[in-house]
Formats: C-alpha cells, structure tokens, sequence
C-alpha cells in the first residue's frame, strides 16, 4: 500500500543543503598521510618488479621478444653484470636449400650442406639443426640434434652490431656444413627441422 506524505510531512532540509553536509563530511575524514602513501609507492613498485621477474623467468622468450620489456632486461643486466637472453625463434628461419652427397674424404659418411634465411622482423639466434634419416621402408633410422657452434664456425664475425653477440639481423642468409656418419640406411633419405636451442648451450 502506498503512503502519501503531506507537504507538512516532507524533510524541512533542502536537498542541495544534504548533499553539501555529506561533500563536508567526506573532506573531514582523515586521509593517509605522506608516510603511508610512500609505503604504499613501494610497495606497488617491489609488487610490479616481482611479477616482472617472475614473468621474465617462466616466458622468458615471450617477454623479451617485446622491445619495450627487453630493454628493462639489458639495463637489469648491465646493473648486475648478467648475460641477456637471446631471442629464440626457430620459425622465423627458413631452409631455402639442402642437399645431400657422399663425404669427399670418408667412406660411409655423407655431407649435408643447407641454407638458412632469416625472415623475421627481429634479430635472433640461429635455430638447433635437427637431421633425421630414414630406411627404404621409411622408418627414422636415426637422428642428430647440432648446435650453431656444430655447424657453422664463423658465428662472431657475422654478429649484428649493437645486438647480441649471438644474433642475426632480419634477412640474414647462413650456409651449413655437416658431416654425418650413415646410420646404416645406405641412402641419403633425410629430413631437416629447426628447433630452439637446448638450454646446456645457452650463455
């Protein structure tokens, strides 16, 4: 049931009047003071570094493939005289030739040649080479991962300038050599795939 409240009933304050009390009594309570408001700075900017720090440890590549999130990375390491992670990103090369022939000085040896184009837009490591064989039925036969350092010996006098000592600017081109032992198929049936570097061979 609805209740009509007469004129004589209605609040004798003014509404404008209310509103002003309660504006002056939101003024009147206390507020932090300087102190605490520096605490609470500190502890925003500790909060903001540890979730940083926790980020760069568990998506490493992720954060530091981000030119703004790397560049607090090499002014940390510069600090504490660490060494920068390199950027690892092995679909960005691409196997523009390979082929396979008999190794001109062993038996029962082949040599792989390779070329590796580098079409991304940043500069990155080279990838891990991964070389598989296979049998006449198709089978893998037999597989090798090789590092950088394995196939390619020239690494320091082709780096970028200003980048890492590792990395290779967009549009680079990498000629590989391998010498493999036959596994036993007899034929140069093989498969090349690029991978990330495995971590006992990153700086």
């Amino acid at each position: 049931m609805w209740t009509i409240i007469e004129d004589k009933e209605k609040p004798a304050t003014p509404l404008p009047e209310i509103d002003q009390a309660i504006e002056l009594q939101e003024e009147q309570r206390p507020r932090p003071g300087l102190r605490k408001q520096l605490v609470y700075f500190i502890a925003v900017i500790a909060l903001g570094l540890i979730l940083f720090l926790q980020c760069l440890i568990h998506f490493t590549q992720t954060v530091i493939a981000v030119p703004l999130l790397r560049q607090p990375v090499v002014w940390t390491c510069q600090v504490f005289e660490c060494q920068v992670p390199i950027r690892q990103r092995p679909d960005d090369w691409l196997i523009t030739t390979s082929s396979m022939a008999h190794h001109p000085d062993f038996q029962k040896a082949w040599r792989l040649e390779a070329e590796l184009q580098h079409q991304g837009n940043q500069a990155i490591s080279l990838p891990a080479v991964l070389v598989t064989f296979y049998d006449r039925q198709g089978d893998a036969a037999g597989a090798r991962r090789f590092t950088p350092a394995e196939y390619q010996d020239k690494i320091a006098s082709n780096t970028t300038s200003g980048g890492h000592a590792q990395e290779w600017q967009p549009g680079s081109m990498v000629s590989l050599v391998l010498d493999i032992v036959d596994p036993g198929t007899g034929l140069p049936n093989f498969d090349i795939t690029l991978a990330p570097l495995p971590e006992e061979v990153l700086p």
